[in-house]
């Protein structure tokens, strides 16, 4: 994606954010402050983008010589760890994709379809490679093997109703590939763990979580904090990622679970990283962005996930209304004017959450980012 930067010059800290329409210029949404000196005005100049009725968000952020913008999504931490890198985890935000794994129906229920349970229209992979780095991973066991899951008990007459998406094995490949190339810090969260194979389906016991973290030791760059039971949301990020090595962070959710040997192996307990998520459980978009935004000023001072998504109503599950698709492509833009003007350099979210996720998310939140540091 071809820019073009006019009169730049040697600027100490500065942010652009810009608004391009379909091949035309259009200037500075937010321009840098009256009377400061030496800032560059930056055009981006898309002539091929098909922009159609979505404005496209283009970023610049960080010092001179160290910038980060649109290409650099598969390695923007490492692109901004001069100016992050200093930072604890609790001061900056991450991009994060909800129901991470369900990409692709790979079996399911009679109402579990693309509709209802396809939350990303990215694999693991891709994802990473488009900047996200907090991941909502929800492992289930399916014909005894471990897949992700997207399931709910609907009560009667029909009970649980939901869809399998990626496996953990592809999951772990795709995570080492990446690594292999990109020394970034990705944190996995695993939550809602059920056995589909079970009837009626059930939590994971404790000798079914053993026999998923047996699974998980093949990622190659779990990371090990250095000393035993750290609040890792105090952990600078060169404390992650600082040597040059990748950094995959697994937080496991139930509290009754013991991680055993594997908490020395790469594992934490949800203490270890205590999040304050919670979503607004509802499709209306005014309703939703009042809630979070009012919930990340309510939670300042904690480790707050922004969940900027929209969630199906029964009608809408069974489709007589819109996919989870849908919702987000109705939510996913607002976050660029709604959200962008509630963050200030005090206050920002932890987590960047939506579904369908795409590389736009990862330069709002480098800006959002910038804004805090700058």
């Amino acid at each position: 994606m071809p820019s073009r930067l006019n009169g730049l010059r040697k600027p100490t800290k500065w942010l652009a954010s810009h608004l391009a329409g379909r091949g035309r210029v259009i200037p500075p949404k937010h321009t840098p402050p009256p009377g400061t000196s030496h800032l560059a005005q930056a055009q981006a100049i898309w002539p091929s983008q098909k922009c159609h009725s979505r404005n496209t968000t283009f970023v610049l952020a960080g010092t001179w010589g160290n910038l980060v913008t649109v290409g650099q999504c598969p390695q923007w931490m490492q692109g901004a760890l001069c100016w992050l890198g200093d930072r604890r985890l609790f001061d900056i935000a991450l991009p994060g994709s909800h129901d991470a794994g369900m990409s692709t129906i790979t079996g399911g229920t009679v109402w579990g379809n693309s509709c209802s349970c396809q939350n990303q229209g990215l694999d693991i992979g891709n994802q990473l490679r488009a900047g996200a780095r907090y991941f909502d991973i929800r492992p289930v066991i399916s014909v005894g093997g471990f897949k992700t899951g997207h399931y709910s008990d609907t009560g009667e007459p029909f009970g649980w109703q939901g869809a399998n998406g990626q496996s953990m094995s592809d999951i772990i490949d795709q995570i080492n590939d990446f690594c292999r190339i990109s020394a970034e810090l990705i944190v996995v969260r695993l939550s809602h763990a059920l056995n589909t194979d079970s009837r009626p389906y059930k939590d994971l016991t404790q000798d079914e979580w053993n026999r998923l973290f047996s699974e998980l030791l093949r990622i190659e760059h779990r990371f090990v904090a250095p000393v035993s039971g750290s609040d890792l949301t105090q952990l600078k990020i060169n404390d992650f990622i600082g040597s040059g090595k990748a950094a995959v962070v697994l937080v496991v959710d139930p509290t009754n679970i013991s991680l055993g040997s594997y908490a020395s192996q790469g594992f934490y307990t949800s203490s270890q990283l205590c999040i304050y998520d919670e979503y607004s459980n509802t499709n209306d978009l005014n309703t939703m962005t009042n809630d979070q935004l009012n919930k990340m000023r309510q939670q300042h001072g904690h480790y707050f996930l922004l969940s900027w998504t929209l969630t199906q109503d029964s009608k809408d599950e069974v489709g007589l209304g819109p996919s989870i698709r849908d919702l987000a492509a109705k939510a996913n833009p607002t976050l660029y004017d709604k959200f962008w003007d509630a963050c200030r350099k005090d206050l920002i979210p932890n987590v960047v959450y939506v579904d369908f996720f795409d590389p736009l998310v990862t330069n709002l939140t480098i800006a959002v980012n910038a804004k805090a540091t700058f």
